[in-house]
């Protein structure tokens, strides 16, 4: 009897330290598991402002460094308040980073670049990262898509019956694209304040970033000349492929 229970004894307590010797590694799980991300960001200094047959565009360099743990950012948004607290609110769409680069001896530098559209961004702990990051305005990119496919199924049925391509500005499809490109300028001189919100996934954790950058007058008259531009890239499009469309004017400020 005292044999059978000496010996279930031994089994048990030789279960019990078996167990212990997973406890460490438990803690670790644990530990994993509620610490969050700690993000830090930093913009670059150069800001590219922009107006196409995309919309208003503000194109800057990011960069992020994850410390504690591995982030995975799934958006990141940008919101413009002017100084007479007009505000716009952008969404990323695309971001570029530089593979490879290069110096020649004669001071010239060939990078070797990646663009692709934005869906998510991997950073490893301790590990910084530098991105390129295009933004579209969020209300313009959705009034402009809707009305670009409504345009591009008119156009299909209009051309199959054989109507002149020219009858086809008379559209109201047409119209409203083209009214659109006309009116959704809304850059203005003055000073803007930028936020940015940095999204990643672990926890719904959201990083914030600002700066400020401002824009004068002959700011606004270049971009302002993009949108015959938009005009002309419309009729190009839809109307006329042999059109000439200039290249699109852009402003580098600084913040």
């Amino acid at each position: 009897m005292n044999k059978q229970f000496l010996g279930l004894y031994t089994t048990e307590w030789l279960g019990i330290i078996g167990s212990l010797a997973w406890l460490p590694q438990i803690f670790q799980w644990i530990k994993e598991y509620f610490i969050k991300p700690k993000l830090t960001v930093v913009s670059g200094n150069q800001i590219e402002i922009g107006f196409t047959s995309f919309g208003p565009i503000i194109n800057l360099s990011l960069a992020y460094l994850s410390e504690n743990k591995k982030a995975l950012i799934e958006k990141i948004e940008l919101e413009l308040v002017h100084e007479n607290n007009d505000t716009q609110k952008f969404s990323w769409v695309w971001f570029e980073e530089v593979l490879y680069s290069m110096d020649l001896p004669d001071l010239q530098k060939i990078s070797t670049k990646r663009h692709q559209n934005a869906i998510a961004i991997k950073i490893g702990v301790d590990e910084l990262i530098e991105k390129k990051v295009g933004f579209q305005q969020n209300t313009f990119k959705k009034e402009y898509d809707k009305l670009y496919k409504q345009l591009t199924e008119d156009a299909i049925e209009f051309y199959q019956i054989g109507r002149n391509s020219d009858d086809l500005k008379l559209n109201t499809s047409y119209r409203n694209l083209h009214n659109l490109l006309t009116n959704s300028f809304n850059w203005k001189t003055g000073k803007y304040k930028a936020k940015i919100t940095t999204h990643i996934s672990t926890n719904n954790i959201r990083t914030h970033h600002e700066f400020v950058f401002s824009l004068n007058s002959l700011d606004i008259k270049l971009l302002h000349s993009n949108i015959e531009n938009c005009q002309l890239n419309l009729e190009k499009t839809f109307i006329n492929n042999e059109i000439n469309v200039r290249d699109w004017q852009w402003v580098n400020t600084i913040k």
